[in-house]
């Protein structure tokens, strides 16, 4: 199981390299850190501390790793670029670290929103989802899912409110993966993972969601096949001629719907031939 872990955790980093264009080997030109990098890494070791510790000490992980990142950009912010913001790309430690230990280029030249330190509040929206998952599969509430639904609304609503009292100390920022930002979007998951499972697993309703079963199936798939084919090209010689018909205003709109509609019949394709990329 170990090896398992680790093993997907970089292998998700070295997709992410690969979708950086590891392959046209311009080395000191490449961005190492990636999106997939960062699910890799938050997961992996997200994992190991599930693996390892009950729910009390997952629970304490979960915020230690959020009070520590803050208090690491709170009082020792970058020394080099002149700052004194510690939240901002200039005067955060989390862009001075990358400057200073990733190699290749930064995707905001100064600062990477997947870089290094920022890995560490996103093994706490990784923790968050296990300790979701745990409670789902538990059998506490087995007779009574509407408890547990009830339950979620309420520990979401309770993390927006977390995540929006930080905010004035702390400000929500995806680019510094910031601790109120991880309770913020962990708040609205919630909310609408309980929404889901309120439909789906209590109600029945199951039909209507089979679109999204086949973009959730292979989402790394597609997320790689964006880079690697043109499907801009496809969803143009498939829906370009529809699109004609539209205005200015609303033809944009309708590019975009198609785009997403030539991905999902990708997938759609794939699942039929149940091709599922596993890693």
């Amino acid at each position: 199981m170990y090896r398992h872990v680790i093993r997907r955790g970089l292998i998700l980093v070295v997709l992410g390299i690969i979708y950086n264009n590891a392959i046209r080997f311009d080395f000191a030109n490449m961005r190492y850190a990636s999106v997939l990098g960062r699910i890799g890494l938050a997961w992996m070791f997200a994992a190991l501390i599930y693996m390892n510790t009950g729910y009390k000490f997952r629970t304490f992980w979960t915020i230690f790793l959020l009070l520590l990142y803050w208090g690491l950009l709170a009082f020792f912010p970058a020394p080099d670029l002149g700052s004194s913001d510690p939240y901002s790309m200039e005067g955060s430690l989390t862009g001075y670290i990358d400057r200073l230990l990733c190699p290749g280029e930064l995707y905001l030249g100064i600062h990477d929103p997947e870089g290094i330190l920022g890995t560490v509040p996103a093994i706490s929206t990784a923790l968050l989802g296990m300790l979701t998952g745990s409670f789902v599969r538990s059998e506490t509430f087995v007779k009574k899912l509407n408890q547990k639904v009830i339950f979620m609304i309420v520990g979401g609503v309770a993390l927006l409110i977390i995540g929006k009292i930080w905010d004035n100390f702390f400000p929500i920022n995806k680019n510094l993966w910031s601790s109120s930002f991880v309770c913020w979007t962990a708040g609205i998951s919630l909310l609408l993972f309980a929404v889901f499972y309120f439909f789906i697993d209590m109600m029945g309703y199951k039909k209507w969601a089979f679109p999204l079963v086949v973009i959730g199936m292979n989402s790394i798939t597609i997320y790689l096949a964006q880079r690697v084919l043109y499907l801009g090209y496809t969803s143009d010689f498939l829906f370009g001629g529809l699109a004609a018909f539209f205005n200015e205003i609303w033809q944009p709109v309708i590019i975009q719907l198609a785009y997403a509609v030539t991905c999902w019949l990708l997938l759609y394709w794939l699942y039929k031939k149940k091709i599922f990329l596993k890693i």
